[in-house]
C-alpha cells in the first residue's frame, strides 16, 4: 500500500513504522550491550553475521 504524506493514514502509518524501528533498534542495542557484558562479542558476530 502506498500512503501519501498528506493523509491521516499516511502519517499514522509513518509514526507506527518509526516506533517499531525505534523499538527494534533499542532491542538490538541492548542485545549488543548484554553480549559485550558477557564477553561474547565474537559469538554475537558469528550468530548474526555482522
Amino acid at each position: 500500500m502506498i500512503f501519501t504524506k498528506g493523509s491521516v493514514y499516511g502519517k499514522a502509518a509513518f509514526l507506527v513504522v518509526q516506533l517499531v524501528s525505534l523499538q527494534v533498534y533499542a532491542f538490538e542495542m541492548s542485545d549488543i550491550t548484554a553480549t559485550i557484558g558477557n564477553g561474547g562479542l565474537e559469538t554475537y558476530v558469528n550468530k548474526y553475521g555482522y
